[in-house]
């Protein structure tokens, strides 16, 4: 029961580094956005279609990381609990 406590712990921590990154990577393109809407004139579009690329491919590589981890923590508990059990 420990072990699963402890991945469970070990999971919200991924979660919360997850939604960390996430937050990392919309804080600058909503600021990006808000300074376009201050200076229209000055700012191309460019800047905000490369911004969007970034969040993309962060959410590409993101997604599947906490997933993968998931995956393995869940692993090490049934390998500690078939281990007890035997």
């Amino acid at each position: 029961m420990h072990k699963v406590k402890e991945a469970a712990k070990t999971t919200s921590y991924q979660i919360l580094g997850t939604i960390g990154a996430l937050y990392m990577v919309a804080i600058p393109i909503i600021l990006i956005h808000a300074l376009y809407l201050e200076l229209e004139q000055y700012i191309d579009w460019e800047h905000i279609v490369q911004a969007s690329r970034y969040a993309v491919l962060a959410s590409i590589v993101i997604v599947p990381w906490f997933l993968i981890n998931l995956c393995l923590a869940k692993r090490g508990v049934e390998q500690e609990e078939g281990k007890k059990e035997k």
